[in-house]
């Protein structure tokens, strides 16, 4: 990871469909973790510092980070609907 200069943003990821549909057929499967047993199962979240997600640290705040929060608690409460983990 780079830091990341003042006014700069990170850049928004997607995996075209055509990738994953062409994943999908030489593994042969449908999705590769179809049987977890959510109550087996953990959602680990790791590094989210305020000093990335805070204005109040000019020095390293990124201006895109406050915008993961939301999915990332949107992930936990899916995790913790079925019993899962979240740490």
């Amino acid at each position: 990871m780079t830091r990341s200069r003042p006014g700069a943003t990170l850049h928004s990821t997607e995996i075209p469909h055509h990738v994953v549909d062409r994943v999908a057929a030489r593994r042969g499967s449908g999705p590769l973790f179809a049987d977890l047993d959510p109550r087996r199962t953990a959602l680990v979240v790791v590094d989210l510092q305020n000093a990335f997600l805070l204005e109040e640290f000019p020095a390293t705040f990124v201006a895109e980070a406050p915008s993961v929060v939301p999915n990332v608690n949107r992930l936990a409460a899916g995790v913790r609907a079925v019993e899962g983990s979240v740490w």
